[in-house]
């Protein structure tokens, strides 16, 4: 349940479990989640998992993947992870996790997404031009050699011929025109980020500044978040956003924002905006990551403060659980703007449950990273004044890096201050028993 919170509402409440050592710990979190893909992985009813982005994974995850996959009594689970082999080298965590894979009794079939190629593209202009495939040949041959087949480059190459009128649609002769000369002479770059760029400069002042604000919030958002991280009423966003929309950087989820725009000439627009709270996302990581990098670095951590603090006043109890290691990430980027005593208290708190969560998913990593990170915000006197999560952190963060085998001296310093300052014979000996 604490790697899975919305299966408390299928089975109901459970008991807290005993605290094992890390690999024993990892062990039981391991048999809890192969019993639980049993349930709905059989050969009658196959299960299909897919997975974006397995390069960006963490260890833990990829651990499990891997439990999973070895698992003799799991028949019907099949699982498509897509991943960028760019991104990783022979030592990458991922790479490690494959080659352990195919030792396994698992299946694996590996399909390497190529470029496009020449008769690709000149298949994809014909139809995109509405033109026969002999008339494309030379214009697709130009382009692959320009972008290589990378579709997404391509894409952003199409649109800025496009915008240079290289490439126009002529209304008299009802028929898309465009100068082959020309499209070899057309500046190219070795990346598509410079053609983003490009793009996102032609948009109007307030739809760049939407889309900084949208990429602190993440890969997705929606609507009535972006407006009170912006300062802004959720109709006042709609005309930014649509301009966004309609380049192609924002992808509307659902219909909901389609249905703002439609009603937004025949009635109370607030009205529609707090009716239908649009869910909206970036239509490609890097156009994120490129509104991301236009906010000045010493403005994030601030815009990151803002965002969590908001997340965590209004979100209600359920919401601020599920979003939890969203919003502890927010707090952790922003964290030198926390001033005061109790917010700190109430962060470190947060931390504190988000690495009691990661500890019962066996990702000590993350688990040690939370607790350290709280224990850095609680009050100089917090064994005075907080004790019972003081001591709570000092233990958990020490059996955390012991199971990591990292940071020995670390390990000693927090058992010498539990040892010292422990209330109870109990807490001594619970404090004493970590070791590397």
């Amino acid at each position: 349940v604490e790697a899975l919170p919305d299966l408390e509402d299928l089975v109901g409440a459970t008991q807290d479990m005993p605290m094992l050592a890390p690999k024993a710990a990892e062990r039981r979190f391991h048999d809890a989640m192969s019993r639980f893909f049993r349930v709905f992985g059989a050969d009658a009813t196959p299960l299909v998992i897919q997975l974006d982005d397995l390069h960006d994974a963490d260890t833990a995850s990829l651990h499990l993947l891997e439990v999973l996959l070895g698992d003799d009594e799991l028949h019907g689970l099949l699982v498509i992870g897509c991943y960028q082999s760019s991104q990783i080298g022979s030592t990458h965590a991922l790479a490690l996790t494959l080659r352990e894979i195919r030792q396994l009794s698992a299946e694996v079939t590996e399909l390497k997404v190529k470029p496009l190629e020449t008769g690709h593209i000149a298949r994809m202009l014909a139809d995109s031009l509405q033109t026969h495939r002999s008339e494309t040949q030379e214009l697709a041959q130009t382009i692959h050699q320009k972008t290589l087949g990378n579709p997404g480059f391509l894409r952003q190459f199409l649109h800025s011929l496009h915008r240079a009128s290289v490439l126009r649609f002529d209304t008299a002769r009802f028929r898309w025109l465009w100068d082959i000369g020309a499209v070899k002479k057309h500046a190219i770059t070795d990346n598509v980020v410079p053609l983003l760029l490009e793009k996102m400069a032609l948009l109007p002042e307030q739809s760049r500044k939407v889309l900084q604000t949208a990429s602190c919030v993440g890969q997705r958002f929606n609507l009535e978040t972006l407006a009170q991280l912006a300062g802004r009423t959720p109709c006042a966003m709609v005309e930014p956003i649509h301009q966004a929309v309609k380049e192609g950087i924002l992808r509307p989820i659902g219909s909901c924002f389609g249905k703002i725009v439609a009603g937004s000439g025949i009635g109370e627009l607030s009205e529609i905006c707090r009716a239908l709270n649009a869910e909206l996302e970036f239509a490609h990581d890097q156009f994120r990551q490129t509104a991301y990098d236009g906010i000045a670095v010493e403005d994030r951590p601030s815009l990151h403060l803002r965002l969590a603090r908001l997340l965590h006043h209004e979100l209600n109890d359920k919401s601020r659980d599920e979003r939890l290691f969203e919003i502890v990430r927010h707090f952790e980027i922003g964290k030198r703007g926390l001033r005061d005593s109790d917010e700190r208290l109430a962060v470190a708190q947060l931390n504190h449950r988000a690495g009691l969560r990661a500890e019962g998913s066996a990702a000590l990593d993350a688990a040690a990273t939370h607790f350290d990170t709280a224990l850095e915000l609680l009050p100089e006197r917090a064994w005075s004044t907080n004790y019972d999560i003081c001591f709570d952190l000092h233990h958990r963060l020490s059996v955390s890096l012991s199971g990591l085998r990292r940071d020995p001296e670390r390990v000693l310093a927090l058992t010498a201050s539990m040892t010292q300052r422990s209330r109870t014979l109990a807490h001594r000996l619970k404090g004493a028993a970590p070791r590397v």
